[in-house]
């Protein structure tokens, strides 16, 4: 995951390694499938006021902005990913 904050999460928290309520932005690449619905490896972005738990359950399609399947894991060469946010729009690459 990546997170742009208001502030610093717990490193050891339940998201992602990260706080369960956050002001910000997080990009989140998830690879494991909760629901059980063979919809990953997915990357979502997800917007949180600090006020909402993530939504572990359905794998925080309750709750994204905006996301896309992409096959990520168990590459036999590298993967990269470019986050880019420029005149207010967010580019995931």
């Amino acid at each position: 995951a990546f997170w742009f904050t208001e502030s610093k999460g717990a490193y050891d928290g339940p998201v992602f390694g990260s706080s369960d309520k956050w002001v910000g932005l997080g990009v989140i690449f998830d690879s494991f499938d909760n629901d059980n619905k063979h919809n990953n490896p997915y990357i979502m972005a997800v917007v949180n006021d600090g006020t909402r738990e993530f939504d572990h359950q359905n794998d925080g399609t309750t709750q994204l902005l905006a996301g896309c399947l992409r096959d990520f894991r168990n590459k036999p060469f590298p993967t990269r990913a470019k986050i880019e946010y420029f005149q207010n729009t967010l580019t995931v690459s």
